[in-house]
């Protein structure tokens, strides 16, 4: 039925029906109501009126019947008399629910005061690729979302019930690249701020020029023109065309596939990405530190830094020491941006024993990240034949609940690891 809904519901209903979009109907009462507090303007009134939901009072029978009269096949008449006349409904819920906790002081910004984000923002909402996490800019999407009813507007969507106001009433045969904007809703005149944005998208092809003004569109000297989107699927206006418009991609980062992998361990992925960026908060940083700065996993001897951590500490470099004793890991002992430059390229190919280097040195660095807050902040510590201990083993499980494949990538990574070959294969 989806697929036919369009069809059979008037087009000023636009919820939940596919190539329509209820921000349309949104857009349109901010037009309605727009001037309303304007003492100039003759007296005028809205109404709301609550409407009994249509499903809360249908009759069956006649839901039937109108079924039968668009000519639906019988046996999905059948299906709908089914769902709607049966009381067995079941419901299924994934995951659970948990309950909210109420904000504390300084919930947001930390109880120190101090309350700085150790990466950008901006660095976050980069695809991962460029050296982000791939979050989404909400403000980004909300202005590739507001192009997509200027794009609306290019193309005379006639489906849209919006689209159709703005040409006879806001619009008035006018050009959308011309006018001037000055009045109307707070929300159209947010959206045409950014005609000069959807303009660097957009591209012109020769065609019959039946839907171009002559003096007031943009023409090329061969020729009437249609316009397309640039870099869209197909020439076709999308939300992340109009994304990489806004935003233009940045140089991609030589390091990015050390996060990637089929044994990756997102919360070690995470902290490995702070300390490729150099944010994880070591005491050589002057507004944390205070004055001490040594580093707490050799008593103090160096200052600690991201370069002192991984690997020219002495706890440190005897934890890759004892991992490198127990599975084939190759790590030079060099600058850390040094090392990530190298590792970045020996590891770079999708080979099982190379995923398998990427997730060990994750963590490695997670796992010593996690010690050195434990001596820092606990007072607690552990040995480097302990933390290695662990580094191994939990990489050696990420490996064993991948999903098996005989081969002999497989066979050379399980000798490696000291896993056991399954009996018969």
């Amino acid at each position: 039925m989806q697929k036919v809904l369009d069809l059979l519901i008037d087009y000023s209903q636009n919820a939940f029906i596919p190539g329509r979009s209820i921000s349309d109907n949104i857009l349109l009462a901010q037009e309605l109501l727009a001037g309303y507090n304007q003492t100039r303007l003759p007296p005028r009134c809205t109404i709301k009126v609550d409407l009994q939901k249509a499903y809360d009072s249908v009759q069956w029978d006649f839901l039937l019947e109108v079924l039968k009269l668009f000519k639906f096949p019988t046996r999905f008449i059948g299906w709908i008399e089914q769902c709607v006349s049966s009381a067995t409904f079941s419901v299924s819920l994934n995951g659970s629910i948990y309950g909210f906790f109420p904000a504390q002081e300084d919930f947001n910004k930390g109880s120190t005061g101090r309350g700085c984000a150790k990466v950008a923002w901006d660095q976050i909402c980069r695809p991962k690729e460029e050296g982000g996490l791939g979050f989404h800019n909400i403000l980004v999407i909300n202005k590739a979302l507001m192009l997509k009813h200027l794009w609306k507007i290019v193309q005379n969507d006639r489906h849209s019930i919006w689209v159709d106001w703005i040409l006879h009433h806001r619009l008035r045969n006018n050009s959308l690249w011309t006018f001037n904007g000055s009045t109307g809703s707070w929300g159209w005149k947010k959206i045409i701020k950014l005609r000069p944005v959807l303009q660097r998208g957009l591209i012109y092809q020769v065609g019959n020029g039946t839907t171009f003004k002559l003096w007031q569109d943009i023409w090329h000297q061969q020729g009437p023109l249609s316009i397309a989107f640039r870099g869209g699927q197909k020439l076709q206006f999308s939300v992340k065309s109009a994304t990489e418009l806004i935003q233009p991609p940045n140089d991609r980062v030589v390091w990015h596939g050390l996060l990637q992998g089929r044994y990756k361990i997102p919360r070690h992925n995470f902290i490995l990405w702070l300390a490729i960026l150099e944010k994880l908060s070591t005491l050589d940083k002057h507004w944390i530190s205070r004055g001490d700065n040594g580093c707490v996993l050799c008593d103090g001897q160096y200052v600690e830094s991201h370069d002192h951590l991984f690997f020219n500490c002495l706890y440190t470099r005897r934890c890759l020491q004892i991992v490198q004793r127990q599975v084939r890991f190759h790590w030079p002992l060099s600058g850390w941006q040094q090392c990530i430059k190298w590792a970045s390229k020996r590891w770079r190919s999708e080979h099982l024993i190379n995923a398998a280097s990427r997730a060990l040195l994750a963590a490695l660095v997670y796992y010593i990240w996690i010690e050195r807050n434990n001596r820092k902040f606990t007072a607690t510590s552990s040995a480097a034949e302990s933390v290695a201990r662990r580094v191994i083993e939990e990489v050696r499980l990420r490996i064993l609940s991948d999903e098996f494949i005989p081969s002999l990538q497989t066979r050379t990574l399980y000798r490696i690891w000291k896993i056991a070959w399954p009996i018969g294969l």
